[in-house]
């Protein structure tokens, strides 16, 4: 017991998991006061937000490139072919990314998205984040063979006229920062 508690101990000091959680906290308070400056409108406050927003987004983005860096620098354990055993592999979690293009991009997406919100709002002052609902389908149904089955089999569901199943994927409901 004191060897596995000594091990849990030495993860919460590790720079990668400290970093993770650094780029989460910012993460949250940078949406915090994004969520302020587009629903708030008072000159004051927009003020203090906005210089606070410039720090919280650049602190998120030190340590979230601190952690992807060294998460897709590091080593990875996988299964050898034949099962038999578990071998270190260099790079193992930019492999796996590179072997799997659609969460790779998935990936990208998401991270882009992220980056603009906060772009656009610290560079071009934008306040219209509760501009548009628009309704984004990254396809409502989706035949989609690139995803495995371990992944998408809870979504499966069948056509509604065909019976033919298909992935089914949710739209989801975004606000674009429109000018108006």
């Amino acid at each position: 017991m004191g060897e596995a508690a000594g091990t849990d101990l030495k993860l919460c000091f590790d720079a990668r998991n400290v970093a993770l959680g650094l780029a989460v906290l910012f993460l949250a308070r940078t949406n915090g006061l994004l969520y302020l400056l587009n629903t708030i409108d008072d000159d004051d406050l927009s003020g203090r937000s906005s210089k606070k927003l410039t720090i919280n987004a650049i602190s998120f983005l030190v340590f979230f490139l601190f952690f992807l860096v060294t998460l897709l620098l590091s080593n990875g354990l996988t299964i050898t072919n034949g099962g038999a055993g578990v071998v270190a592999e260099d790079y193992k979690f930019l492999h796996n990314f590179l072997d799997m293009p659609v969460v790779l991009l998935i990936f990208l997406v998401g991270v882009v998205a992220v980056l603009w919100g906060i772009g656009i709002t610290i560079l071009k002052g934008s306040r219209t984040g509760s501009g548009m609902p628009v309704q984004v389908p990254f396809s409502q149904y989706l035949h989609c063979s690139l995803l495995p089955d371990s992944i998408t089999a809870p979504f499966i569901l069948p056509h509604p006229t065909s019976g033919v199943p298909l992935r089914f994927l949710m739209l989801h409901r975004v606000i674009l920062p429109l000018k108006q």
